[in-house]
């Protein structure tokens, strides 16, 4: 487990309201969704959300209008608590870690993979 992931955890635990170190939840809703992901960044305004899908086997599907996110993990029910937040636009940035690191977390949502496919 790297210090960053170590840090973030840390900070998960001290917090109220927090649903994890992947997601970190706004107090107002933000213009963007943030996405962190095989160390690219990418940010996609909520304006532009058109649906959440989850498939409680298989992912997690946010589709904009100019494209889709895909969430997937190694226990893709935790990722239900983002619908909703996503749906009220109350999540500012998501993060992916590693499976290994994963793996030492317990009830939370764990995002393992995302993936950002833009529309043809």
């Amino acid at each position: 487990m790297t210090d960053e992931l170590r840090e973030k955890i840390k900070r998960f635990e001290n917090q109220d309201n927090s649903v994890g170190p992947c997601v970190e939840k706004a107090a107002h809703p933000p213009l963007m969704l943030e996405l962190r992901h095989r160390g690219n960044r990418t940010a996609l305004p909520y304006n532009l959300l058109l649906s959440v899908e989850f498939n409680p086997s298989r992912h997690l599907e946010i589709q904009f209008s100019t494209g889709k996110v895909i969430l997937q993990s190694t226990r893709p029910k935790s990722l239900e608590p983002l619908v909703d937040l996503l749906k009220e636009h109350l999540v500012a940035r998501l993060d992916e870690i590693d499976e290994v690191s994963a793996s030492a977390l317990d009830a939370v949502p764990i995002i393992t993979k995302i993936n950002v496919e833009p529309r043809n």
